[in-house]
C-alpha cells in the first residue's frame, strides 16, 4: 500500500480534516496518526482516563485491600496485554498511588473546569 493509495489499491482522497490522538503522545493502536499537537494544535492534550472511587467514609482497611487488589492486576501480563490490545495505557508505578491519584483529579478540575462551567454542563 502507498501512501496515496488505499488498503485495496484505489486511489486515495486527501479528505483536508483528520483525526488524531487528543494527547501528546500517538496512539498504539493508531502509531502513525499525528497527534492534535502534531497537527498544529500545539500544547493540546484530552486524555481519557479511568479510577476507582469510594465514598469518603470508607474504611481505610477497605481501601487498601481494594487498592491492593487493583495494583495486582494491574502487574499481571494478561492485563497489561488486553490494555495494548484496546490501545491503552497503564499510568506507571510512580503514579499508581492514592496520593498521586488526588492531585491528577485536583489537576484535571482545574484544567477542564472553567469549559466545563462555560458549556452549561451539569451532572445528572
Amino acid at each position: 500500500m502507498s501512501d496515496d493509495h488505499d488498503r485495496d489499491g484505489a486511489a486515495a482522497k486527501p479528505c483536508g480534516a483528520g483525526a488524531g490522538g487528543a494527547g501528546q503522545r500517538a496512539l498504539a493502536g493508531i502509531p502513525d496518526i499525528a497527534t492534535a499537537d502534531e497537527q498544529g494544535l500545539k500544547g493540546f492534550s484530552a486524555n481519557s482516563w479511568n479510577a476507582i472511587f469510594l465514598p469518603k467514609a470508607t474504611p481505610p482497611a477497605i481501601v487498601a485491600k481494594l487498592n491492593a487488589a487493583v495494583l495486582a492486576a494491574m502487574a499481571t501480563p494478561s492485563v497489561q496485554q488486553r490494555v495494548r490490545e484496546l490501545g491503552a495505557t497503564l499510568p506507571p508505578p510512580e503514579h499508581r498511588t492514592q496520593q498521586h491519584l488526588g492531585s491528577f483529579v485536583a489537576s484535571e478540575i482545574k484544567t477542564w473546569g472553567a469549559a466545563i462551567k462555560a458549556a452549561g454542563i451539569t451532572a445528572e
